[in-house]
């Protein structure tokens, strides 16, 4: 596709401009404000809706104040109008005109602005803004590969994610599975992910190297502490040592078996044995004089039982013969209430008198015949005659439901009086029983105490003489078994010198243990240590590898742009972007220059024109800040800043001239 000619009025400052390059490469020379971009923010305004740098450019079509507002201008028509011819030799005419919108209100003489529109044409009909675009990307292509392959800044000011979309639908992906089977080392690497991603993978590996590091840093200090805390068993012998603490222990049980036999002589056992005989006699005694009172006992608790029942049932009784006196007194009140109405319905009915009125036909306003007359008072009599029986009869029904009602809290009233009788004399008996559970006055012969039973007070002399006994038999034991006694205090006093010696051996013992268990510790924190540097390093080698093979892939199909696909994270795995760069390595947004910038970008489009087969103008501006720029097959429009030129100087590219001059 060609540029043919480009027609501009009233577009952005340019009031007027004819550029026609007849499908030619065209350098065009102006100082800064001459116009230069305006014709590339024409030509992409006319079949993209944007400028050259893919900004809505509706407000800056039209002059602008002191404010930078756009003017109002009474609707004047800001044109473009492209002639394009297409690479099968067709010549197209597109064009777009935007202007100002007056309508007058109903009412008014004068009209009023309404916003703006927008008109599209094609070979000057006529076209809606859908039918437009439809037409552009059927007969060129879509207007973002437009953009992509005739601007040269267009594609890398896209979002990195769109522009890493492009480069890889077009140059391929490498995946996983390819770069794992690049490299032989690496198939040991899926064993190790466990369905993580590789980037995730790293991240783990760091933490747990670093915990795994910081365990190895602090065992040393333990390993020395616990050496440190080894109790001293210099000249001490561990089974000496329990030889003499068995000899202790088995003094000491003989000594107590001694003092045993002095306490438990067999003259002291009989009288013991005698003694606890003469016990259980007395406590039998105690129990029969016990289960003979308690019987009496029982059965007064469970009488004032039954008596407290039968009073809280007669008092339920009386709570609920007062509830229904209650109830019967609300009813008579509420069917004395119905029979005041009633009297004052049967009055009010039976002073109603036939209504003459009813006499008049109402239709003619004349007196109604004598019969028809007769036969409504007739009516009217019944009527009233019906309502006074009625009236009558509800009340009389009232009036005996009234009676019952007063009936029912007499008898109610009488009932109550009865049972108070009856809870009276309930609390007299419950007292009787009370008071003789109280004194033991009532039937006192059977409330005696077993201590004045003259059997137990003779088993109760005779327990008291062998207890005496039994002490001055065991007084003359005393010095033998005070002597056994001290025997056994020192040789507790033994016994806890040699345990707490023994006990130093197991600390010891302890404490080499823990040492082993630190060592043992650090060896396998130091082997899978190992292990996770191996990890480490395979993964390290695989995002080195997709790095390197993904971007050489990409940046095979290119001249001198490449592409920064990924970025090296602080954890060690890679996070996917897209920027240009430049052999050198400068990048597009930071440090790259403007020449180079179009140099790059002007490759780009090269590159992915021809991969979507297709030849359309390209605009580059600042032109003059680019060295070496490639002659191509697209046709090129340069817009160069030039400090001598006021107007714009439209030439054939100079090194053509030259090139011709020459031959």
């Amino acid at each position: 596709m060609k540029l043919i000619k480009l027609t501009i009025n009233n577009f952005k400052k340019t009031k007027h401009l004819v550029f026609e390059p007849n499908g030619d490469d065209q350098w065009v020379f102006g100082k800064n404000g001459t116009g230069k971009t305006t014709l590339a923010d024409a030509f992409y305004w006319v079949l993209t809706n944007k400028t050259s740098r893919d900004k809505k450019c509706d407000e800056d079509i039209k002059l602008k104040d002191k404010q930078g507002n756009p003017m109002i201008d009474g609707g004047i028509d800001h044109t473009v109008e492209l002639v394009l011819q297409l690479d099968d030799g067709h010549k197209i005419t597109f064009g777009k005109s935007y202007a100002e919108k007056w309508t007058k209100q109903a009412g008014s003489a004068d009209k009023a602005f309404g916003g703006h529109t927008t008109k599209y044409f094609i070979d000057s009909v006529s076209r809606s803004q859908k039918d437009y675009n439809a037409f552009i990307e059927k007969k060129i292509c879509s207007i973002d590969i437009l953009k992509i392959i005739s601007s040269t800044s267009y594609f890398c000011n896209m979002p990195w994610k769109k522009q890493r979309e492009t480069l890889v639908s077009i140059c391929g992906d490498v995946s996983d599975d390819d770069v794992i089977n690049s490299t032989p080392g690496l198939k040991e690497l899926p064993g190790y992910l466990e369905e993580k991603t590789v980037n995730d993978f790293i991240s783990v590996l760091k933490d747990r190297k670093k915990k795994v590091n910081e365990q190895l840093d602090k065992i040393p200090a333990r390993i020395d502490e616990a050496t440190k805390g080894l109790p001293d068993i210099e000249g001490l012998s561990k089974e000496s040592l329990q030889v003499e603490l068995n000899d202790f222990i088995n003094q000491q049980s003989k000594a107590r078996d001694e003092i045993a036999a002095l306490q438990n002589g067999n003259a002291v056992a009989e009288k013991k044995k005698k003694l606890a005989e003469i016990s259980t006699a007395m406590e039998k005694i105690k129990q029969a004089y016990d289960l003979k009172n308690n019987k009496q006992s029982i059965e007064d608790e469970r009488k004032i039982g039954e008596l407290e029942n039968k009073k809280q049932q007669l008092k339920y009784d009386i709570n609920t013969k007062r509830q229904q006196i209650d109830d019967a007194n609300k009813g008579i009140t509420t069917i004395d209430n119905k029979l005041v109405k009633i009297r004052a319905d049967y009055k009010s009915m039976h002073a109603t008198t036939f209504d003459e009125s009813q006499t008049i036909c109402p239709t003619c306003g004349q007196k109604l015949p004598e019969d028809k007359i007769t036969l409504a008072k007739e009516n009217f009599n019944l009527g009233r005659s019906k309502t006074l029986e009625t009236i009558r009869s509800e009340g009389k029904s009232l009036a005996t439901k009234k009676d019952a009602l007063a009936i029912q809290i007499k008898d109610f009233s009488e009932n109550i009086l009865a049972v108070q009788i009856v809870i009276e004399q309930l609390d007299k008996d419950i007292a009787i029983i009370n008071e003789r559970k109280t004194s033991g006055t009532d039937n006192s012969t059977e409330f005696t105490s077993y201590l004045k039973d003259e059997k137990y007070q003779e088993l109760r002399s005779e327990f008291t003489g062998l207890h005496s006994e039994i002490d001055q038999l065991q007084d003359s034991n005393i010095a033998a078994i005070s002597k056994q006694r001290s025997l056994i205090d020192q040789l507790d006093l033994d016994i806890s010198d040699r345990q707490k010696k023994l006990l130093t051996f197991e600390q010891y013992d302890k404490g080499q243990k823990r040492i082993a268990e630190l060592k043992k510790q650090q060896q396998d924190l130091g082997t899978e240590y190992e292990l996770l540097d191996y990890k480490n390093n395979l993964a390290d080698l695989f995002i080195k590898n997709k790095v390197d093979m993904l971007t050489d892939k990409i940046n095979s199909h290119f001249g001198i742009a490449r592409f920064k696909l990924f970025d090296q994270q602080v954890n060690g795995g890679i996070a996917e972007c897209c920027e240009a760069i430049t052999t050198d390595g400068s990048t597009y947004g930071t440090t790259m220059s403007d020449g180079e910038k179009a140099k790059i970008g002007l490759d780009i489009c090269l590159t992915l024109a021809k991969y979507y087969k297709l030849n359309v103008p390209m605009f580059i501006d600042n032109a003059e800040g680019i060295t070496d720029i490639p002659d191509t097959d697209n046709q090129q429009i340069r817009l160069i800043v030039s400090a001598i030129d006021e107007e714009l100087r439209i030439t054939e590219p100079i090194v053509k001239i030259k090139k011709q001059a020459v031959a």
